[in-house]
């Protein structure tokens, strides 16, 4: 029987202890792709697993407790699924918004949620963050994966993928094995996704 039924039938099972199963059975295979100016780019299970290790231990470096949520806003990108599992992996719970809600919308949310971090796409989504960033007080910080037109933000509260990853690299030298234990702490029946509907008010 292989682990991962193994892992199944024990009721140790989680999504991130599936990542790295994945990774240890398959890392050379491929993950995700996606199309980027006509051209797939391919994600493969390593690169999954050390992105979302390295976006994990950015998120606890900068105060993610388990048990706090992340909303997280954008198109059904890569960037979305590592968010994911690197809110899962710090022991957090995840929680989404349409990208077509307004800023209020948005608030709302991250508000009732009460959100300790945010994970956008691009400037459009950071813009409405940043339209309300004085109603949104717990919120310690806004992570954004797509770049453009973002060059010139210097907002404190916001930061980059590219940085996120370098700064849990960082994080990871200093403190090498939280993100193992983390996934060793994990269980089946924790709360992984909170899920609005378009009608919550």
């Amino acid at each position: 029987m292989n682990s991962i039924v193994e892992s199944v039938l024990t009721r140790d099972f989680t999504l991130p202890r599936l990542l790295a199963e994945n990774c240890r059975r398959y890392a050379r295979d491929t993950a995700m792709l996606k199309k980027d100016m006509g051209i797939w780019q391919e994600y493969t299970w390593k690169d999954y697993y050390e992105k979302v290790e390295t976006l994990s231990l950015c998120m606890i470096s900068f105060g993610l407790q388990p048990g706090d949520k992340v909303s997280i806003v954008g198109d059904n990108d890569p960037e979305w699924w590592i968010a994911e599992l690197a809110v899962l992996s710090s022991l957090g719970i995840s929680v989404g918004i349409y990208p077509d809600s307004t800023a209020t919308e948005m608030q709302y949310i991250i508000r009732h949620s009460d959100s300790r971090l945010i994970v956008a796409k691009d400037q459009e989504q950071c813009d409405k963050i940043l339209s309300i960033k004085d109603q949104l007080p717990n919120v310690l910080k806004v992570f954004f994966w797509d770049s453009k037109g973002m060059w010139y933000y210097k907002d404190s509260i916001l930061c980059s993928f590219e940085k996120g990853f370098q700064l849990g690299m960082q994080y990871k030298n200093d403190n090498p094995k939280v993100f193992e234990e983390n996934l060793k702490r994990a269980k089946a029946e924790d709360v992984a996704v909170i899920c609005y509907t378009s009608g919550t008010t």
